[in-house]
């Protein structure tokens, strides 16, 4: 893309080709999920180089300011001190705020 920005592809079940744009953290997130506002340019940029686009969405991932994910381990006292360790390293992590690509 102009940009410089490769979006991001994958296939789905049914033969549906994924693509997506990137996010950004300046787009207030609205209070309904239906009330999201498409950005048209950048839907068009995508469109010029697609063939066969049956519809468009706007998809919000959270993102931060920084790019940067959030990672952090559930304890296992917050989860009804459960074991899931398994006497190892292991437990629940939960990871936000990358976007589609994750950060640096």
């Amino acid at each position: 893309m102009s940009s410089g920005f490769s979006p991001e592809i994958f296939s789905r079940i049914g033969g549906e080709i994924y693509v997506a744009g990137l996010n950004s953290s300046t787009i207030p997130l609205p209070e309904v999920a239906t009330d999201a506002k498409i950005g048209s340019e950048e839907i068009e940029e995508l469109k010029k180089n697609l063939s066969d686009v049956t519809d468009s969405c706007e998809c919000f991932r959270p993102v931060t300011p920084r790019g940067q994910p959030i990672l952090c381990r559930i304890p296992d006292t917050k989860l009804g001190d459960i074991s899931t360790r398994g006497g190892g390293e292991g437990g629940i992590f939960v990871a936000a705020g990358h976007g589609p690509w994750g950060g640096s």
